[in-house]
This record gives C-alpha cells, structure tokens and sequence, in this order.
C-alpha cells in the first residue's frame, strides 16, 4: 500500500486554519483496493500529519470525508473532464479512463 499526497491539489486557508489535504493510491490496476485503501484509517492519518507539516497547530479531521474519486492519467477527475465545447466525453474516450484513485480529506486545528 502506498498513499501519498498530491500537493499541487491541496488547499488551505491564508492562516492556516482549515484545509483539504489530496491522498492518492497508487493503486493503478485495483481500483476496489485502491478504494479500501483511502476510506482506511491510514489515509486519515496521512492527512493528519501533512497538515501538521504545513504548520496546522494540532491538526484534526474535519466533517465527513468524501468518497474517492477517479482521475485520469492527467490527475484531473473524470467529472470535469469536458471537450472544447464544455460536454461531457463518452465513456470509452482515452481522457475518460481511471489511472488512479483520490479522496480529499477535510482537516482543521484544534480550537480549544
């Protein structure tokens, strides 16, 4: 198992507060082990720590954490890859097709 984090699509607030922290699999082939791999408690903890690398004082889970999503080989989510004119491609089109699985993971300091 190896999850990592694409630093390129987290985000955080100017001070530091609140976040969202991108953990991939690099699962490429396994897609239902990629998935077991992101809802586990060792993809919360990625995030957990990445955040306190960050400098989030205390860092903790946020909320709900999405369901994993599908990126192409370009690491953009199916569901916004569009064509020229803004439609969505068919299923078989080369842009369509899963390389590997992503979660975001909702994170914040502690407040007390």
């Amino acid at each position: 198992m190896a999850l990592t984090v694409i630093e390129d699509a987290c985000k955080f607030t100017e001070d530091g507060g609140q976040g969202v922290v991108c953990i991939q699999s690099d699962r490429a082939s396994q897609f239902n082990i990629a998935i077991e791999e992101l809802q586990a408690v060792e993809s919360r903890n990625l995030a957990v720590r990445y955040a306190a690398s960050r400098g989030m004082g205390d860092p903790r889970i946020n909320g709900n954490i999405g369901y994993p999503y599908p990126v192409n080989s370009r690491g953009v989510s199916l569901e916004q890859v569009r064509d020229e004119s803004g439609k969505s491609l068919p299923p078989q089109h080369p842009e369509m097709q899963p390389a590997r699985y992503r979660v975001d993971v909702p994170v914040t300091r502690r407040l007390v």
